[in-house]
């Protein structure tokens, strides 16, 4: 079914149950076809007993593991101090590059499993309670390459490109002088190695290296519209995202596909891990490198996603087709780059000066 709300936007809902519906996603963004694909998942997950809302208690799980296990998960809750938790957020935003806002959400996460346990009676007090939660600074701070920068990057990709070339080559002579199997040719192929590929989608798509991760060859990539189809369990908002993508970025993405079609499953991760079948890791050893050649300082993985903005708003597309394409649930977040297309506030007072120019222009015509 389609809902129509007030404002004149239009949205497929299914019905799953008595009283229960799920928003599949925006007309303008989805096809019919598209979206009576999803419906059949929705129908097929809540036949089989399972919730097709997402379970938030579980994606809470996961991403606590992910984020404390490793670096406090061996420790008794007693032990969990601020001086601890100090040291973890301060590695997070120095080493791993995450903003402030985004420690601050995974600190208070924590924060709530630690009341519980309080309540529970597993510690007598709450070990984080006078933990200071750290400033969040400048949320609204945009960083994206200028042209010479963007040109470096370029051309440090294709040198990180000809570097694994040259290396596979000089392994693949040693391996003839001593009659043994050659690995494949990297010059017959489109890339040496997948950090290509990724950049080059991440500046053209604007995508999140957490959607990247989770992207899947025969769900994600809409070939009928030459981009990409970002589906609500990949989302971090949870809703549907169609992304074009232009010729060179096209490209790359169906050259890498195509060079991999043998090495993955129909439907498997676009980028996965070295096993090929678990997510990629952060590369961020990979990318500092590229960038360090690039001589590209203060840039991170996620500042590509505010250069594909920068560089939209610039020659003057408007802010609600940015806030489209990025994903944003609120204009709030898309006003950020406001600032760098300063030519629409001239044009409209432009219009206001025409409009009083006409209205004098008419009194004198009055009078006369």
């Amino acid at each position: 079914m389609i809902r129509v709300y007030p404002t004149g936007k239009m949205t497929y809902k299914c019905e799953y149950g008595r009283g229960k519906r799920i928003t599949i996603g925006d007309v303008q963004v989805l096809t019919i076809a598209q979206a009576r694909e999803r419906a059949k998942q929705v129908l097929g997950d809540a036949a089989r007993g399972l919730d097709p809302k997402p379970e938030t208690w579980e994606v809470t799980c996961k991403r606590l593991e992910n984020r404390f296990m490793k670096t406090i998960g061996h420790l008794p809750l007693s032990e969990i101090t601020p001086h601890v938790i100090e040291k973890w957020r301060l590695h997070r935003l120095t080493k791993e590059g995450v903003q402030p806002l985004t420690a601050n959400k995974e600190i208070v996460m924590l924060k709530a499993v630690l009341s519980r346990a309080k309540k529970w009676q597993f510690v007598k007090e709450h070990p984080l309670a006078d933990f200071e939660m750290g400033s969040l600074g400048d949320n609204n701070h945009v960083r994206f390459l200028n042209e010479k920068e963007y040109m470096r990057l370029m051309e440090a990709l294709e040198l990180e490109e000809e570097r694994l070339r040259a290396e596979r080559d000089r392994g693949n002579q040693w391996r003839v002088e001593r009659k043994l199997p050659l690995y494949p040719d990297l010059r017959q192929q489109a890339f040496a190695h997948s950090l290509t590929p990724k950049v080059l989608l991440s500046l053209g798509s604007g995508i999140r290296q957490c959607e990247l991760r989770r992207m899947r060859r025969h769900r994600h990539i809409d070939v009928e519209r030459q981009g990409l189809f970002l589906t609500p369990d990949i989302t971090k908002a949870k809703k549907p995202r169609y992304i074009p993508l232009d010729d060179k970025i096209w490209k790359a993405l169906t050259d890498w596909m195509e060079q991999t079609k043998d090495q993955y499953a129909e439907d498997s991760l676009v980028f996965p891990g070295k096993d090929g079948n678990t997510e990629f890791n952060n590369m961020r050893k990979s990318w500092e490198s590229l960038l360090k050649v690039a001589k590209i300082n203060n840039f991170t993985w996620h500042d590509m996603r505010h250069d594909y903005a920068s560089q939209l708003v610039m020659p003057g597309v408007d802010l609600n087709t940015v806030r489209e394409l990025l994903g944003h649930a609120d204009l709030k977040m898309t006003l950020r780059y406001a600032h760098l297309a300063p030519e629409h506030k001239q044009k409209a007072v432009k219009s206001l000066q025409n409009r009083r120019n006409e209205m004098l222009n008419h009194r004198k015509e009055n009078d006369a």
